[in-house]
């Protein structure tokens, strides 16, 4: 069984030790996934949705992976309401699901021997 939280932003040590202090990191396309991706190289699943992962320019190692829909609108570029279906909630998110499957995966990668 999983646990998370829900982390905000207060410093960069503190990130750090947020990052650090968790199995896995998931985040949007943000300055925090990419710190924990780029910087630390600690496991981290990046969602993905208005913008493309090529943009983020990531390293793909076993602890890194990126998720999306797929939706042809991407990259939208949008910030507060999707210009395709008009909400305030981008549709190209993956679904639970998926990123239930995808925390696994890097699990597995990461921590099967541990």
């Amino acid at each position: 069984a999983y646990s998370y939280s829900t982390l905000a932003f207060e410093s960069i040590e503190k990130l750090e030790n947020d990052i650090l202090s968790h199995d896995i990191f998931v985040g949007m396309d943000s300055f925090p996934i990419h710190f924990a991706t780029h910087t630390l190289q600690h496991p981290s699943l990046c969602l993905f949705s208005s913008t493309k992962p090529e943009n983020s320019n990531a390293s793909i190692y076993d602890g890194y992976h990126f998720i999306q829909s797929h939706l042809t609108c991407c990259p939208c570029n949008a910030s507060e309401i999707c210009p395709k279906f008009y909400s305030n909630y981008c549709k190209n998110f993956a679904s639970q699901e998926a990123i239930v499957e995808s925390v696994n995966q890097i699990w597995q990668r990461c921590y099967r021997n541990s």
